[in-house]
């Protein structure tokens, strides 16, 4: 592909939009306000429920993320505590970033993002309800030119530069693979799809990503709950897996957890900053591996930017 890089039109919301739903890991109702924004001012969060003190806007960048394993939390600084930070903020980032949104102010009245029915579609679609308009101003994407590798473990997730004939786009595959003895739909899977830039893959992603819930096994759920997490769910409110299948809920479509596990990485690599046009490869991948990743494609932006 050429070497000269693309500008993508900005975009916002035109009015406000308010989504209201018990927490995923807290026992508590969270309120959302997501509203338009200024061309450059990004996506911010800020909590209505602090004192001014700790109640400024948090950027939706990965140098502002308390990464651990279960989501992706935003903090105002690096040694701030996740305790006013914004939690579990991927699934809306992934459904801003099909949208093309580059700037928006969300506010939330909790420590964490309402949970919804745990997959991007109900964001998806009080976004689309609010409209999204173009802003006179335009980004820069991420163009990767050099192969990356990030691992953790068994994960890995590499980043590659796109061929020549492939289409601009963040092309993503994701492999998903507990083991032969794990539940049929957390064998082996692979979950797929290409995100053109500006909402141009928007009905694709609406109809085969958004809807994809968050899951977890029964051990892992048990271990929540014994943790003090997640102790107001019960299935079906969420997707649970024992050794026969979901529990007291049917999967929405084959491959199901492996589809959000892509949702996430594109919610999670959105935390860069800016649109990416790449081809992404990942397995086994969690938020800690995507952040990791974000931080390596924001450095190896940079550095092509401004080189030695």
């Amino acid at each position: 592909m050429s070497h000269t890089t693309p500008t993508i039109p900005r975009r916002t919301l035109e009015r406000d939009v308010r989504l209201c739903s018990p927490a995923l890991f807290i026992d508590r109702s969270a309120t959302l306000t997501i509203r338009p924004a200024r061309a450059g001012e990004g996506i911010t969060f800020t909590r209505t429920d602090l004192p001014a003190a700790h109640a400024a806007p948090i950027p939706a960048l990965v140098t502002h993320i308390a990464s651990q394993a279960r989501s992706s939390i935003l903090v105002p600084s690096s040694n701030a505590s996740p305790a006013v930070g914004v939690a579990t903020v991927e699934h809306l980032l992934s459904a801003m970033a099909a949208l093309g949104i580059t700037d928006a102010r969300c506010e939330v009245d909790a420590p964490e993002l309402p949970m919804l029915d745990g997959s991007a579609a109900p964001f998806l679609a009080a976004l689309e309800s609010a409209g999204v308009r173009t802003l006179d101003a335009t980004i820069a994407p991420i163009v990767v030119r050099e192969p990356l590798l990030i691992e953790l473990g068994r994960a890995r997730l590499q980043v590659l530069p796109l061929d020549a004939a492939d289409e601009p786009a963040l092309h993503i595959e994701y492999t998903l693979d507990y083991g032969p003895t794990a539940p049929a739909a957390l064998r082996h899977s692979v979950a797929s799809f290409a995100m053109r830039p500006s909402g141009q893959s928007l009905h694709e992603y609406r109809q085969r990503i958004a809807p994809a819930r968050t899951f977890s096994t029964l051990p892992e759920a048990r271990a929540l709950v014994a943790a003090g997490f997640c102790t107001h769910l019960r299935p079906p409110d969420v997707l649970i897996f024992d050794e026969h299948g979901p529990i007291d809920t049917a999967l929405r479509m084959p491959g199901e957890p492996a589809t959000h596990k892509l949702l996430d990485v594109i919610g999670d690599l959105s935390l860069s900053g800016r649109p990416i046009l790449a081809r992404i490869i990942a397995s086994l991948s969690g938020h800690q591996l995507n952040h990791r990743a974000a931080h390596a494609l924001i450095a190896a932006s940079t550095s092509h930017a401004h080189p030695s």
